[in-house]
């Protein structure tokens, strides 16, 4: 007996919870209506209440086969690209298959992307019939976007009754800031024999090259005595030069140093442009900036955030998600902490706003080793491109995305 009552109880619950969920709260209100219409004018005989009520039966009945066969969908959501840049296509398409042997009703999908919502209406679909809704997910704005998992709802027009349905079909799409392609510069080599072989020839390291004759002024410790008794003239070894060069970015993501969210993403796009140039050269690359901190937090106990520079696509990744903060250090203290965690850091480059302070990039340049070159790039979109010296330091000015690539083919690290 106990057994059968739970048993009994149970499926009490969920027979309540799938009435719930199915009707809306016009539905509740028709319910109400044809109840207490029915009721109330059958025991006092008031004609209007009974016709009242009974219309609100018949809207009920009415609304039920339109939940018939919600079951018999099978969906499937495709996006062409998951990673896509700034104000590239992005198609998408739902298919819908009818997978019953019986047709089903019109219903409706509804497609999360991002923070958004997109309702995309299903047609009358005969047995076994499929049809594509296609949709064009907006790529006006860097950043990482959920498309999915698509809801399926079908129910009458009146909306009385409704039943959903959730596919487990969802894509990360990530949209990249726009970069451009700049050229190479040799600033920040270091000369290094765990360094890697480069394209310059000379006499003494560990990279061999070739061999060649021996010319006056070689050392003697490079003559190759076998080739020497083979060709009965002296040679010697010939080896390229091992190098290294250990680059760091730092962009300021402070919201008070950019005038507004346009200069923010031009300074974006120029961090992610020379991170791509420094890994096209077979820099080892390191990218920091600020991490947002909890409210009133001290200066000292707010980290930074480093992008991961495995690959230029995890780098680009990494900057689909970069935000403009409040809550962040100061840009002299971000760039001082990423200075002292890089390694022999051998060329840095600053990234700022207009907003930030001469003074500010001053004390950043400061926290850098001696005698390495440092390259401040200022975005501002109402400036015209310039290039000039802050005592030690070089300062780019730049407006446009395609300034950066002119001055730096000038040569404004050298």
């Amino acid at each position: 007996m106990g057994r059968a009552w739970l048993h009994s109880k149970k499926s009490l619950l969920l027979a309540w919870k799938a009435v719930r969920e199915t009707v809306s709260p016009a539905g509740w209100l028709v319910i109400f209506l044809a109840v207490a219409g029915l009721s109330c004018g059958m025991t006092f005989g008031w004609a209007e209440l009974i016709a009242a009520g009974a219309a609100s039966s018949v809207l009920l009945l009415l609304s039920l086969p339109f939940l018939v066969g919600h079951k018999g969908y099978d969906v499937s959501l495709i996006v062409e690209k998951d990673r896509v840049t700034v104000g590239q296509d992005l198609p998408a398409t739902v298919r819908v298959t009818n997978i019953r042997r019986s047709p089903a009703l019109p219903g409706t999908i509804e497609l999360p992307v991002g923070a958004g919502m997109v309702e995309l209406p299903i047609p009358f679909l005969s047995s076994k019939a499929v049809t594509d809704r296609k949709i064009d997910i907006s790529t006006s704005r860097r950043g990482i976007i959920d498309v999915g998992p698509p809801h399926v709802s079908t129910g009458d027009p009146l909306g009385l009754l409704r039943r959903e349905r959730t596919w487990p079909d969802k894509h990360r799409v990530y949209i990249h800031p726009l970069t451009t392609v700049l050229p190479h510069s040799a600033s920040g080599y270091v000369r290094d024999l765990e360094g890697s072989p480069s394209a310059k020839l000379i006499n003494d390291d560990l990279a061999f090259h070739a061999i060649r004759e021996y010319a006056v002024g070689d050392s003697r410790r490079q003559i190759h005595w076998k080739s020497t008794a083979k060709t009965g003239q002296l040679m010697v070894r010939q080896f390229e030069e091992t190098r290294r060069s250990e680059m760091l970015v730092v962009l300021d993501v402070q919201e008070g140093g950019y005038q507004d969210n346009e200069e923010f993403e031009l300074a974006v796009s120029v961090a992610a442009s020379l991170g791509l140039r420094g890994l096209r050269d077979g820099r080892n690359l390191s990218i920091a900036m600020g991490q947002e901190a909890p409210p009133f937090a001290s200066e000292e106990v707010r980290g930074l955030v480093h992008l991961s520079t495995l690959t230029p696509l995890s780098m680009l990744d990494g900057f689909s998600g970069v935000k403009c903060l409040q809550r962040v250090a100061s840009f002299p203290y971000v760039v001082a902490q990423a200075a002292e965690n890089a390694d022999s850091v051998s060329i840095a480059l600053l990234v700022v706003g207009s907003a930030v302070t001469t003074g500010e990039i001053r004390n950043a340049a400061l926290s850098m080793p001696v005698g390495i070159p440092i390259l401040t790039v200022i975005c501002d979109l109402s400036a015209e491109p310039t290039v000039r010296r802050l005592g030690d330091l070089n300062v780019m000015t730049v407006g446009l995305l395609e300034d950066l690539r002119h001055l730096m083919s000038r040569g404004a690290l050298e």
